[in-house]
């Protein structure tokens, strides 16, 4: 299935839950034209007369009808409507951005539920408690640049919100002697001793702590700052960065189900799989810079 079928596919579902709604307009209007007439007929002499009154006591049960129906049938719509929906996502995600991603050299792993690998990745990246993980969503892993990385949304246990953002990590070949720790302001914006950065836009929107300022100075180059402001464009400012041991894990919070399609958009113009590689490419860079950055092997 290519683009174009998708796209078809798209719309004969928007058409099917159109035409779902026309008939149950349909059929309320009937229940209320029933009851209307009933109602009339059991009166002691019948006559009707189209005016205002009768029109206004129609339309009066025709409302009722309406929410009475509403009412009733609000649960079993939204599950086939969420059921439509879900359809169509998952046929553009397991047929189209598969491929599309996998074409890229990446592997798509799509939704799953994290392994003990996966937990102690996410353990270990100081952002989460690996037992509030429910499910990761969009996993992709992949090598570029000598490096292997992993990238997938994370799904929690909450009772607000279960959306637990964007997780990227890659691992290098030689340990890195510190811990350095990028915060985002809107995370973190109380006073507290941090490393000032020679580059006053990162400085405003970020706050950089570690155990060796130095390292981090070594690790933050200006190239590295930029390709951070980057991220913001892509993710929004609510970013947190650990470099830690022999990997560089990312995590972002905020854009909820970015890598979905919207079924009210169109599958061509609107292509969430481009909007995928765009991110992990942002992401990729960050990765690439610290490659490149011998430096980072000699602290």
């Amino acid at each position: 299935m290519n683009l174009l079928e998708l796209e078809r596919h798209r719309k004969n579902t928007l058409k099917k839950l159109k035409n779902r709604d026309i008939k149950e307009v349909f059929h309320v209007f009937l229940i209320a034209v029933i009851c209307f007439f009933i109602i009339f007929l059991t009166e002691d002499e019948l006559h009707f007369e189209f005016n205002s009154e009768n029109i206004v006591i129609f339309l009066f049960y025709f409302f009722i009808c309406y929410v009475l129906n509403c009412f009733t049938s609000s649960s079993t719509k939204e599950v086939r409507f969420c059921r439509e929906i879900e359809e169509y996502k998952i046929t553009f995600k397991t047929i189209y951005i598969k491929n599309f991603i996998e074409k890229q050299g990446f592997k798509y792993l799509g939704h799953k539920t994290p392994n003990k690998f996966d937990r102690i990745l996410l353990q270990s990246s100081g952002f989460f408690n690996s037992s509030q993980i429910n499910y990761l969503d969009d996993a992709i892993k992949g090598e570029k640049f000598g490096t292997k990385f992993k990238f997938f949304e994370i799904f929690i246990n909450s009772s607000d919100s279960n959306f637990g953002g964007v997780f990227f990590v890659a691992d290098f070949s030689k340990e890195i002697n510190s811990q350095t720790t990028i915060i985002s302001k809107k995370i973190i914006n109380f006073k507290s001793y941090n490393i000032l950065m020679d580059n006053a836009l990162f400085n405003d929107k970020f706050k950089v702590f570690s155990d060796n300022p130095i390292n981090a100075m070594y690790i933050l180059t200006p190239l590295f700052l930029e390709k951070i402001a980057n991220l913001t464009k892509n993710f929004g400012d609510n970013i947190k960065i650990n470099f830690k041991n022999s990997k560089i894990y990312i995590h972002i919070d905020g854009k909820y189900d970015h890598f979905e399609p919207d079924i009210y958009k169109s599958a061509i113009t609107n292509n969430p799989a481009k909007n995928i590689l765009d991110e992990i490419n942002a992401l990729l860079d960050i990765v690439e810079v610290l490659v490149l950055n011998s430096k980072i092997y000699k602290v």
